[in-house]
């Protein structure tokens, strides 16, 4: 019985890793690694161009962008960094007709059956319409630069469903911690502390 289970939450589980919508891609354009780096800061974007609400989501992400690097032995440091952190964050629409259909027994049922105009209980045939969904897709960009050499080091992109405002922090976590799971720990943090 208890085999049941273990195997229920492990398909359970499974399955919710094999359907997640957030997907994440990293490069490193230059051939330098980036667990070379110690320190880390932020480059300002221009909040003249952005909404008080978009000033906060940006703020969330820059904390939890620096919550990661420093779990992985990365420390801030806003006086003179090695890295340099660019983010950006974008949105796309994208329109799908769906098709619906007036019936309630959906695409069998009822409709398996003959028409009988005399019969009790009949109804007109379902009626099917379009109807036009739109679906946002949110696009986050970090990139990492070398301030002393001005090369851009590493990028990460991860992309998500936006569809629901209320859950737009949440989703930029997400994103967040999917894109820094891989990320390398830094190598200079590891010598310092040995010696």
């Amino acid at each position: 019985m208890i085999y049941r289970y273990i195997f229920g939450i492990f398909i359970i589980s499974y399955i919710s890793v094999a359907c997640s919508s957030i997907k994440t891609y990293t490069e490193a354009p230059a051939a330098r690694q980036v667990n070379g780096f110690k320190t880390f800061a932020f480059v300002s974007p221009d909040e003249s161009e952005m909404d008080q609400a978009s000033l906060i989501l940006f703020e969330e992400i820059r904390k939890s962008i620096a919550a990661q690097l420093r779990q992985k032995d990365y420390q801030p440091d806003t006086e003179n960094p090695e890295l340099l952190i660019a983010f950006n964050i974008m949105t796309d629409e994208e329109q799908k007709a769906v098709t619906r259909s007036t019936d309630p027994y959906g695409a069998y049922g009822r409709r398996m059956w003959a028409y009988n105009p005399y019969a009790w209980g009949w109804m007109p045939p379902p009626q099917t319409y379009r109807e036009i969904k739109i679906e946002k897709t949110g696009t986050m960009v970090v990139d990492l630069f070398d301030k002393e050499a001005k090369e851009l080091i590493w990028r990460g992109i991860s992309t998500g469903p936006v569809n629901n405002p209320e859950e737009r922090f949440e989703t930029a976590y997400k994103m967040v911690n999917k894109l820094f799971k891989e990320f390398p720990i830094s190598m200079k943090s590891a010598v310092s502390a040995a010696n």
